[in-house]
């Protein structure tokens, strides 16, 4: 699914038009995601969302990334130091 994202991203780029890749991390979840609190041991976390979203973000360079609603070990994704500034940005380059 990181390989289609990324051509999606790619082809929807092409035209000119900013794509936006959501919802970083684990908020696969529609009923009370708002909620939500992904627990989860860090390496089996890199080993499955966040390396899709890695794989989606070096092929392609999306625009925009969006957050999940959801906590991830009680830590809100949006405001997570570690996850938007550690990995996101720091690890990754985005």
């Amino acid at each position: 699914s990181a390989v289609m994202a990324a051509g999606q991203v790619n082809g929807i780029q092409s035209q000119q038009v900013i794509s936006t890749t959501k919802h970083y991390t684990l908020n696969a979840n529609e009923t009370n995601r708002h909620w939500l609190d992904a627990i989860i041991d860090p390496a089996a976390h890199r080993e499955s969302d966040l390396l899709a979203f890695q794989i989606a973000i070096e092929r392609s360079q999306p625009g925009a990334i969006m957050s999940g609603y959801n906590k991830v070990n009680g830590e809100y994704v949006g405001g997570s130091h570690h996850l938007l500034n550690e990995v996101l940005k720091g690890a990754w380059g985005y």
